[in-house]
């Protein structure tokens, strides 16, 4: 039993787009909770999830918002084998310990590099009341926790130069793998923007 939580809709509706995952979604055992008549007549083989609730050999996926009210009442043994947090860099700590009650595993997915989650206290208050820890739920346990990380050192996106660049934020550990014929253009920008863009 798997669940995959992301913080948006978005973020899981492109889970569901990966070519990996065609097999299990044309098979109807790809479930989202709170699927809108959008996403439902643009992905015609996802199907309705009721609620949070394990299905074996099915993948459940639902937003932070939606697992984190169904980890407040699990009170017993995790229902799910697995959890995978998606966007973990846009999870509060709490987020996590849902994440714990919710899965025998848990695998968290994210980047400490990224913005951490944006959130309505001021950045001011946030640290006169040490609440970071909080907020910062990804940093505050690649930080402290005894666990395995593991951080990706290929880019299929960015060029060798942005690589380079990117890659002083990661020890320098960071190379790129982007297809060298393939180069983006913007004709339509003005020349004084369009310089800044790779020809």
């Amino acid at each position: 039993t798997v669940l995959v939580t992301a913080l948006t809709n978005r973020a899981l509706i492109e889970i569901v787009e990966k070519p990996a995952l065609q097999s299990l979604l044309e098979e109807h055992r790809i479930f989202k909770t709170k699927l809108s008549v959008d996403e439902a007549r643009s992905m015609k083989d996802l199907q309705q999830a009721k609620d949070v609730s394990p299905l074996p050999g099915n993948l459940i996926l639902s937003t932070f918002y939606i697992v984190s009210g169904q980890a407040a009442q699990t009170l017993n043994e995790p229902p799910f084998d697995y959890v995978i947090v998606d966007e973990a860099s846009q999870a509060l700590l709490g987020m996590f310990g849902g994440a714990k009650l919710l899965g025998k595993k848990n695998i968290w997915i994210g980047d400490t590099k990224q913005l951490p989650p944006v959130i309505a206290l001021s950045d001011d208050k946030v640290n006169r009341k040490n609440y970071r820890i909080l907020v910062d739920g990804l940093k505050a346990l690649s930080d402290s926790a005894l666990m395995p990380i593991f951080q990706l050192t290929e880019t299929h996106r960015l060029t060798d130069r942005a690589a380079a660049y990117t890659s002083l934020f990661y020890n320098g550990n960071l190379n790129s793998r982007a297809k060298k014929e393939i180069r983006l253009s913007f004709d339509e920008t003005a020349y004084d923007i369009g310089k800044f863009f790779n020809s």
